[in-house]
């Protein structure tokens, strides 16, 4: 689910299942769809 702020600034939430899956110090692509925009991105996984 993907919420924006009136700045436009997104928070993504990842679901505690798809967590598990995700391994410490890789980095991950992502692809968010809102609207009718498509953002994509790479993220670091910290813990």
């Amino acid at each position: 689910m993907v919420i924006s702020n009136k700045k436009g600034i997104t928070k993504v939430t990842i679901k505690k299942k798809v967590i598990k899956k995700l391994k410490k110090g890789k980095k991950y692509k992502y692809s968010v769809k809102y609207v009718n925009e498509y953002a994509y991105g790479k993220v670091k996984v910290k813990k």
